[in-house]
């Protein structure tokens, strides 16, 4: 008899907006999965779009990323990256599948809902 296994939440989920599988670990999205999850134990159906998403603080820079960078084909730079301050925008067939971004938090939220969304930003 085959080992029976069960689902590991965030590992190896399906990715909803760009497709594939993707093995998320960063605690912003178990948290993000359990508000789904209970805003639809409370009645509203809540399905969670499983953009994979990240940040950390690294000698002083804030470091920031979503979607899926491998799978663009194009890619616009914004600012500066040798002073820490740009973002990255990556591409394929002109829908925006990944953004990173250094100390623009603002910029990067924007952004992120156009991965989200598969939208073009405008330039």
């Amino acid at each position: 008899m085959p080992p029976v296994t069960t689902p590991t939440p965030g590992r190896d989920a399906p990715v909803k907006v760009h497709g594939g599988r993707h093995s998320g670990e960063h605690w912003n999205e178990a948290m993000e999965q359990g508000a789904a999850v209970a805003k639809t134990i409370a009645g509203t159906l809540t399905p969670y779009p499983r953009l994979p998403w990240s940040w950390s603080d690294q000698h002083g820079v804030t470091i920031q990323i979503c979607g899926r960078p491998e799978l663009g084909t194009e890619y616009e730079v914004h600012g500066d990256p040798a002073a820490c301050d740009a973002s990255v925008v990556f591409r394929r067939r002109d829908k925006v599948v990944a953004v990173v971004a250094m100390n623009r938090p603002a910029e990067f939220r924007a952004l992120r809902q156009l991965a989200l969304h598969g939208d073009r930003p405008d330039p």
